[in-house]
């Protein structure tokens, strides 16, 4: 074996090494299971559909760009909500400028109605900067976790048909980091629907508690 061969050997070896010592007191069945959930992150991209009539015309290029509206509830088909298949989805959002965005996905939207898996957050430049000095001009409370800061958020739906495009690039981000042990979006598998940046990982016990059932189009307190 040349000199070469032995050291891309060794430096798979030690890649090996240090993925699996990231697991720490997670199994190794959790890890792989947290890292397939990064990737589902990583887009949304399929087709929504609704069983009434709702219009959805948004389009967010990565803060730069940010206009128009969309509100619609119903079903997403496609890769898309830390999934792959069919789930049920929801999202409002608005803006010219300054914008903000509800983005909701999965089966806890008509279940047990929880809060904590609507993503809450400021859109475009506007929003971006009064987020950061701590000025909020609606008054909603929003903020701009991972899951959608920063990223290209796209909804176009007439009828009862769509399409949504998304691309997450802080969980990109994540699926790189999270086979090192790293968890900075703070899902760590689904223990958190909403992500919340953090570093080297999330510590806060998830909310196990039920909360106060509401519907997916009136938010609760609870921002992100």
């Amino acid at each position: 074996m040349s000199n070469s061969a032995r050291l891309r050997l060794l430096m798979v070896a030690a890649l090996v090494a240090v993925m699996f010592s990231a697991t720490g007191c997670v199994s190794v069945g959790d890890y792989f299971e947290h890292r397939y959930r990064d990737f589902t992150r990583m887009i949304d991209l399929g087709v929504t559909v609704s069983s009434k009539p709702q219009i959805g015309l948004y389009w967010n290029s990565l803060e730069l760009i940010t206009i128009g509206y969309s509100h619609v509830q119903g079903h997403f088909i496609g890769w898309g909500g830390g999934q792959l298949g069919i789930t049920r989805m929801y999202n409002h959002c608005w803006a010219l400028a300054y914008g903000e965005e509800t983005i909701g996905w999965g089966p806890l939207l008509v279940t047990d109605r929880r809060e904590d898996v609507i993503v809450r957050r400021r859109s475009g430049v506007l929003g971006i900067l009064t987020s950061v000095v701590g000025f909020d001009p609606t008054g909603d409370g929003f903020g701009n976790g991972p899951d959608y800061t920063p990223a290209c958020v796209h909804f176009i739906h007439l009828g009862w048909i769509g399409l949504a495009g998304n691309a997450r690039y802080a969980e990109i981000v994540q699926f790189a980091v999270g086979w090192f042990g790293l968890d900075i979006t703070g899902h760590d598998g689904d223990r958190y629907p909403v992500g919340e940046w953090s570093f080297p990982t999330r510590t806060e016990p998830p909310q196990t508690e039920p909360v106060e059932e509401k519907t997916a189009t009136s938010p609760g307190p609870n921002r992100s």
